[in-house]
């Protein structure tokens, strides 16, 4: 959406550039904005910015591991999740079942 509004396309956070970076580069440039990138510093707090940081580094890390990474005893990939019934879609509380903890009861 971004380019076809005329604007850049983002660098990949897996360059090499980019996988070097401190982490202080990215809560900067969300920050004080960057280029056509305006600042966030006002929208969103900084202790979210550095949540967001950390997220980006996982991302990165995530990209370059290795199974010696993976601790023993544990599955690649991970077991998937077990959901039970429709996950909703966010604009609604899921129910509650009886027996769960906090459901079903006051």
């Amino acid at each position: 959406m971004i380019v076809q509004r005329g604007f850049r396309a983002p660098p990949s956070y897996h360059t090499e550039r980019l996988r070097k970076a401190p982490l202080g580069y990215f809560f900067d440039i969300m920050t004080n904005g960057f280029g056509a990138m305006p600042e966030y510093a006002t929208q969103v707090p900084a202790r979210d910015r550095w949540c967001i940081v950390a997220y980006i580094r996982a991302l990165q890390l995530s990209q370059g591991a290795t199974m010696s990474a993976v601790p023993s005893g544990e599955k690649v990939p991970s077991t998937p999740p077990v959901f039970r019934g429709d996950p909703g879609s966010g604009a609604t509380l899921p129910e509650l079942q009886p027996g769960a903890p906090n459901g079903g009861t006051e």
